[in-house]
């Protein structure tokens, strides 16, 4: 190395020559260095690696295809209905707001028929299709259509059907009875079921 070029890169040093270096055995070098080596430092958590799109893409599709998989199955059951009778139409009727309510008894239920368990698959032009799952009286309908304006009204009788959830049902004369006599399969009315007709 020239001279020349020693001196350049000694006019590059910011420390002028004239500067006073600290011994590093001084008490205040040694404070110094035992901060330093006490000192936690946290270490940046390792980047991940990202998935090249075409593999996310990919991941999504599956995703949705588990998805629809998963609304068809809860729409139509991976089971058709246990019977094998022609399709039964009954009237949802209309609410009547001056009509009234007896009190519900298992033993009033007990007389009514028909009586079925389904789950709704079908919602449309005012008519609700259900999927048969349990006859307990008077038929043997694969499938049931209740024809008549559906959703709730705040009327007396009206019962809100959604797709895929299941409900019980009983009829009078071609008729859905309301009143507690027919609506969503919750288990107290499941029991109630199953205590006036049996299981």
């Amino acid at each position: 190395m020239s001279d020349q070029l020693r001196d350049q890169i000694r006019s590059l040093d910011p420390m002028s020559a004239g500067v006073l270096i600290e011994p590093v055995t001084s008490e205040s070098s040694q404070n110094r260095l035992e901060r330093i080596m006490s000192t936690t430092t946290t270490r940046p958590s390792p980047t991940r690696k990202l998935l090249p799109r075409w593999q996310l893409a990919a991941a999504s599709l599956a995703v949705m295809a588990l998805v629809a998989a998963g609304t068809a199955y809860a729409i139509s059951g991976k089971e058709t209905s246990p019977y094998q009778g022609p399709p039964l139409a009954l009237s949802l009727g209309s609410s009547d707001a001056m009509a009234m309510c007896i009190q519900f008894d298992v033993a009033i239920l007990a007389g009514m028929s028909p009586a079925f368990a389904g789950t709704v698959t079908a919602i449309g032009n005012e008519q609700v299709t259900l999927r048969v799952d349990h006859w307990y009286t008077g038929g043997d309908a694969a499938e049931v259509t209740l024809d008549g304006a559906t959703g709730p009204s705040g009327l007396l009788g009206e019962i809100d059907f959604q797709i895929g959830s299941e409900y019980l049902v009983t009829a009078e004369n071609g008729q859905v009875n309301y009143c507690g006599y027919s609506g969503e399969a919750t288990p107290d009315l499941r029991a109630a079921f199953d205590s006036a007709f049996g299981s």
